[in-house]
């Protein structure tokens, strides 16, 4: 959190929807494809929505190896995301 108290990092929470990337900096963009935020380097970007997608092919996986899921749907992970 140091590198953040010293304007050297920048955390945000927002939805992406696309990015683009042209002379050298990557163009964050949301749904109305308006710019909201503009970079050189993402560190981290991730989530997905509640939703489970790729159920069609997801869900005959995950019966047939046994997999554990959350109440979502989604299968657990381990802590080294396996």
């Amino acid at each position: 959190m140091n590198q953040v108290k010293q304007g050297l990092l920048r955390v945000m929470d927002l939805e992406v929807i696309s990015a683009v990337w042209r002379d050298g900096h990557i163009s964050l963009r949301d749904k109305n494809e308006k710019v909201i935020q503009q970079t050189g380097t993402i560190l981290l970007a991730t989530g997905f929505k509640s939703s489970m997608p790729g159920k069609d092919w997801l869900t005959p996986v995950i019966q047939s190896h046994g997999l554990r899921c959350a109440e979502c749907g989604y299968p657990i992970v381990s802590q080294s995301l396996q």
